[in-house]
């Protein structure tokens, strides 16, 4: 039998679409905690048996969000990034700092879930061509 998937969502100021995201993920099997901030997600991450970071609305300007999401991919952390709005420099930007994908609502549960189970099946494989053999690990 397979563990669950596991995810920390990390909510931005649209507390409702954080609400319906997790709602989302618990009924496609995907259970979930929650991070007050990123900082915390990454300490949670470290500390759990999580596979996954989801950020919420990150057009905060309050953070410096490409350093967040270099901090996590530096940590080798798999991270989605679901905004409220498709703003292209953001997409562009979230994706170069280490983002494994972007969503835009609306999307449908299976669309969501896809998303999310392909990203912790790239970085569960990733993770095991570093195991196996870290002198080839190459950046994107």
């Amino acid at each position: 039998m397979s563990k669950k998937a596991r995810a920390i969502l990390v909510p931005g100021s649209e507390n409702e679409m954080f609400l319906r995201l997790g709602a989302a993920l618990e009924r496609q099997g995907i259970a979930t905690s929650t991070a007050d901030s990123p900082e915390n997600a990454l300490r949670q991450f470290l500390t759990q048996d999580d596979e996954l970071v989801v950020f919420t609305d990150v057009t905060s300007p309050a953070r410096n969000w490409a350093a967040v999401l270099r901090l996590f991919e530096e940590a080798r952390i798999p991270v989605i990034v679901v905004s409220r709005t498709l703003d292209i420099n953001l997409y562009i930007d979230a994706l170069e700092q280490g983002a494994m994908d972007f969503i835009v609502p609306p999307f449908t549960t299976s669309e969501l879930s896809y998303v999310v189970h392909n990203a912790i099946s790239h970085a569960k494989a990733s993770a095991g061509k570093m195991d196996r053999a870290p002198a080839q690990a190459v950046g994107r």
